[in-house]
């Protein structure tokens, strides 16, 4: 169900919703609920195949999600968190802030917008992917 969900998403991404990245948004999503070593897997997974399908260099996609998995499911470890939409936003909101700060140098209107954007959705997938 779990590589359905990732095709569903990389589609979505590529095709109607090319601001958002919902794929960081579940390998985050990983992290906080399947904890470390579980993320780190999933964002090897989703960075192999967002190197496939993409034009950068497979090491790079492949590091970059590895990285935010297993930061978010450390965080998720060390840090308390309750279940519910505020939390949900706000690590999803933080956690692609972070990832778009490493991945460019700097800070953008479009990065917190895209942030924004994506988090906005996380609560809502997070619920759909966990039924």
């Amino acid at each position: 169900m779990l590589i359905a969900w990732i095709i569903i998403l990389a589609l979505l991404q590529v095709t109607v919703l090319r601001d958002l990245n919902l794929l960081l948004v579940l390998v985050i999503l990983a992290g906080l609920r399947k904890g470390p070593a579980p993320a780190l897997l999933m964002g090897a997974s989703i960075g192999i195949l967002v190197s496939i399908f993409s034009s950068s260099s497979m090491g790079f996609n492949l590091a970059f999600y590895s990285a935010s998995g297993l930061l978010a499911g450390l965080i998720s470890l060390r840090v308390y968190y309750k279940r519910n939409l505020y939390t949900d936003f706000l690590f999803s909101y933080c956690g692609v802030m972070l990832f778009y700060f490493i991945l460019t140098g700097r800070f953008s209107p479009i990065i917190f917008s895209t942030a924004f954007c994506s988090a906005i959705f996380s609560p809502v997938l997070f619920r759909i992917i966990e039924r």
